[in-house]
């Protein structure tokens, strides 16, 4: 495997990997808070790429992340060589992020007119050039519901034919299209821009441009190196939110982010939304909870927020064709709500939706009306928030001829647009929430960090509070210093440094305390062996912040838990 420097006609390079990103001409913060301004490299590497504002994509540790809420793409400096449009090879390794039926990929000018570019459209890919402009055939593209996959692309083009060779997760697929590529010249090469597009969400950890065309074994060879470049989930450090639902919800572009990007270190969108599924079939929305958005979530991450779209359109459809409105709601509410208490208890904060409606279905919006109702009233039972997005637009509002949907069912832009502001306002209240910030510093507490012992989900933290306050109820009183020595280990422990979220008083860390008996209540108790191990990991963690001479036995903590 050589580096894309080993082969012979290199044009152009971008290494996700590499340090000289910066950013008004300072060295980028440390990942993942760097905007990336400008990068700037010695030819043939990326040299100087420029892009401004909210825009810029985000630095990776291994990627650059172009997040689709603001208009992003950036243009790469002419090669020093040109690049003959009919003996070329150009590569890209990127993790698609979902939320867009459209996906840009690469582009690049062609100086017989239609320009040269690749793009995802549904589950294809389509290619664009003035030869040959079509989905092509026989290329699988990524698969619904498992949106957030590691690609790589080589498309070669020759004297005589488009040579493609693919990678999704892994698997591989080659295809030849026997069309002979037109003859000129490219430049303006961009990432993530195709006509009408000036986003795509997508990180990139490489790109290559080479001035001629690669052999079939050195294309081989690029393309383990590209596989050897995987871009990996989104850094620790940064908030996550996953959209997990049916098409309504794998069709919600992210542009709801650019609310978000003027935070320090905003979030990173995923989407593993599927189109045709529904969560009353456990192969479905349930299983690419568990296959795609569960495998995102990291308990070091500061917020993991999941956001459950899916109270499927599709469930409800297929239920009115034989029950009734009241009938369906019963089946399909419990299903909803047991994926949203799944990811409670795996540790996400969840944001539950209201259902949206359908243009001139009277059985469905009656139906709507009923689940609607219910969530409203129930959500605070199987999720941290409830996003009424379902109330946003009505049946009337859903008429295609309005722009707000494409066809009665599902959304347009401008449909999407109108909901952002009420995802947006939840995603704040989550991502500010000293309260939850303190929940899950707690969790992090009680976390060993080692292979023999699971570190807790956010469910299980409930239910240790749950036992603990009780083995606590009747414990004997600490001499006052000890009890405020305990508190001050406490708040220590409690204090997250979390951008736009103060650190806890004193006052605060009894709040808390209060807080979290009442939603620990109720909570199922844990097993005997994981409580006892719990407990001692939370005296181990006091005792490193604990001011006293002594360090506090169990006992001491009861005691402490007794008063609070």
């Amino acid at each position: 495997m050589s580096t894309p420097a080993a082969l012979a006609g290199l044009a152009l390079w971008l290494d996700g990997g590499q340090t000289a990103y910066s950013d008004a001409g300072t060295t980028v913060a440390t990942v993942p808070y760097g905007r990336v301004a400008q990068i700037a490299q010695p030819a043939p590497l990326s040299g100087n790429i420029t892009a401004s504002g909210n825009a810029r994509p985000w630095r990776e540790t291994a990627a650059l992340d172009f997040h689709s809420g603001d208009p992003n793409f950036m243009v790469f400096p002419a090669p020093a060589s040109p690049v003959p449009a009919n003996n070329c090879t150009i590569a890209l390794a990127w993790q698609s992020r979902g939320g867009q039926q459209t996906m840009p990929l690469f582009y690049a000018t062609h100086t017989a007119g239609t320009d040269l570019a690749m793009y995802m459209q549904g589950g294809a890919f389509v290619l664009q050039s003035p030869a040959y402009t079509a989905v092509i055939p026989g290329l699988t593209g990524i698969q619904p519901g498992h949106n957030v996959t590691e690609c790589t692309l080589l498309l070669t083009c020759t004297p005589t034919q488009f040579e493609i060779r693919l990678t999704i997760n892994g698997v591989s697929q080659t295809l030849v299209i026997p069309t002979a590529p037109t003859a000129g010249t490219l430049s303006a090469f961009q990432i993530g821009r195709w006509t009408g597009y000036a986003n795509s969400h997508l990180a990139v950890s490489q790109y290559v441009v080479y001035s001629q065309a690669l052999s079939s074994a050195d294309q081989g060879d690029l393309q383990a190196y590209l596989l050897s470049k995987p871009v990996g989930n989104p850094p620790i450090a940064a908030s996550t939110v996953t959209i997990l639902g049916d098409s309504v919800g794998s069709g919600w572009r992210p542009a709801w982010q650019t609310a978000l990007n003027g935070l320090a270190n905003p979030p990173r969108a995923l989407n593993v939304a599927a189109a045709g599924t529904g969560t009353t079939n456990p192969d479905q929305i349930p299983a690419f909870y568990l296959s795609d958005a569960l495998p995102r979530y990291d308990p070091a991450r500061p917020k993991n927020i999941l956001v459950c779209q899916g109270i499927s359109i599709n469930d409800v459809s297929a239920g009115l064709g034989t029950l009734t409105p009241s009938q369906v709601a019963a089946i399909v509410l419990p299903a909803y709500k047991s994926v949203c208490r799944r990811g409670m208890a795996d540790g996400f904060l969840v944001i539950a939706c209201t259902l949206s409606a359908v243009f001139g279905d009277a059985r469905f919006e009656a139906a709507r009306q009923i689940i609607n109702a219910d969530l409203k009233a129930t959500w605070p039972t199987f999720a941290h928030r409830l996003a009424n997005v379902g109330e946003v637009l009505t049946q009337a509002d859903m008429n295609p001829s309005l722009s707000l949907s494409i066809d009665g069912t599902h959304l347009a832009e401008g449909g999407y647009l109108r909901w952002d502001p009420v995802l947006v306002a939840e995603l704040i209240r989550l991502l500010t929430d000293q309260y939850l910030s303190m929940r899950a510093m707690l969790g992090r507490a009680l976390a060993a960090n080692s292979f023999l012992v699971a570190n807790p989900s956010d469910g299980e933290v409930l239910s240790f509070f749950a036992q603990l306050t009780a083995e606590a109820s009747g414990a004997a009183a600490l001499p006052s210093a000890q009890q405020a020595a305990i508190g001050y280990a406490f708040r220590g422990l409690l204090s997250g440094n979390f951008p736009g979220i103060s650190n806890p008083s004193d006052a605060n860390v009894l709040d808390f305390w209060t807080q979290l008996r009442a939603d620990s209540s109720g909570a199922p108790a844990l097993s005997a062996l994981r409580y006892q191990t719990l407990k001692a990991q939370l005296r181990n963690v006091v005792a490193l912040n604990y001011p006293g001479a002594a360090n506090p036995s169990l006992q001491a903590l009861l005691g402490y838990f007794n008063a609070v």
